[in-house]
């Protein structure tokens, strides 16, 4: 399992809040080449209550690291959030 979290740390105290966390996890359906994931958005202040949920599937893990499947898994759950 792939754990990211978010802190916002204070350039002026160095004191850490988290803003949120992802979890991606392998469902086991895949083969050796490929792995399909479940993947959950998790708020700040909301404890471990689900904010979204989505899926990578076919994901080529023999090819890609984990910043492929982490951006892979936002753009399944936010999409494009942030045209200006």
């Amino acid at each position: 399992m792939l754990l990211i979290t978010v802190e916002l740390i204070s350039a002026r105290t160095g004191q850490r809040s988290t803003l949120g966390f992802a979890e991606i996890y392998n469902d086991a359906t895949g083969d050796e080449g490929t792995g399909n994931y479940v993947c959950k958005l998790y708020k700040w202040g909301a404890g471990r209550r689900v904010w979204k949920a989505g899926s990578v599937s076919m994901f080529p893990r023999l090819k890609l690291g984990p910043w492929d499947l982490m951006y892979r898994a936002l753009r399944d759950i936010v999409g494009s959030r942030n045209r200006l």
